[in-house]
């Protein structure tokens, strides 16, 4: 074999290797459970407690019975983005129209601009972001782009990864119990908070828990069921907007 079709060859092994390597990460997800999939599927399209679940554009949105506020969710890395569907529910039914993000292998740092994209279909009054996790952190990378657009941000066991423009609002809340949150790294990233910050911990809950995809490694055992962190963490997301100035 000539050292040029050695080196072809070497080059197609590392490139499949690697393509191989890239495939099982983002393969081994952390699935949504049933109970996030029935908030979808038990009435698609139909009224259900106030709220209606559709699919649009590469998103679901949760059209609840508010019509001035929404808010845009970016998912944690690897987990389904159905998992956080209570949540969307929750908040959905307690005025605030949601809209639920699809990233390209559960990864939302990969398809950051989808989270702009439902101003462009819907208006609102006032639109808010979040995500969890490391959907978090690619929350904070769009609001900071499009501050124009976003009143306030919420991150879930998450921080920002860049600097926050000083007009905009933020909620931080996490569980006592998470371990997969970096407290140090948490710490560190306040430095770009705004000056109207707020920041919550919710006893018991843990980094999983705000969403419905069962236990994720490297975490805190949760003191509460899934439902209540998911339930507190609506009723303070809500309360926090009611409270704008």
């Amino acid at each position: 074999m000539s050292k040029v079709k050695k080196l072809f060859l070497c080059i197609a092994v590392v490139m499949l290797t690697a393509a191989s390597l890239v495939s099982i990460y983002f393969g081994d997800c952390y699935m949504a459970k049933q109970e996030a999939w029935d908030v979808i599927q038990e009435s698609p399209g139909k009224s259900d407690g106030g709220v209606k679940v559709v699919r649009e554009n590469g998103r679901y949105f949760f059209d609840g019975p508010g019509d001035e506020r929404a808010f845009v969710f970016l998912q944690g890395a690897k987990v389904e983005e159905e998992a956080y569907a209570p949540l969307m529910k929750e908040l959905a039914e307690k005025g605030i129209d949601c809209f639920l993000v699809s990233c390209p292998a559960n990864f939302a740092l990969f398809h950051r601009s989808a989270a702009v994209r439902p101003a462009e279909d819907h208006e609102y009054a006032e639109w808010y972001i979040g995500g969890h996790s490391l959907g978090g952190a690619a929350a904070s990378m769009t609001a900071a782009e499009y501050d124009f657009m976003f009143s306030g941000i919420v991150l879930l066991g998450s921080y920002p990864a860049k600097q926050l423009p000083g007009d905009m609002r933020l909620l931080s809340i996490y569980g006592s119990e998470d371990r997969v949150l970096d407290k140090d790294s948490y710490r560190e990233g306040k430095k770009f908070w705004p000056e109207d910050a707020n920041e919550i911990v919710i006893e018991g809950g843990n980094h999983a828990g705000f969403g419905d995809y069962g236990k994720q490694k490297g975490d805190g055992k949760a003191k509460i069921e899934n439902k209540e962190q998911i339930e507190k963490t609506a009723e303070e997301v809500a309360s926090w907007v009611e409270k704008r100035k």
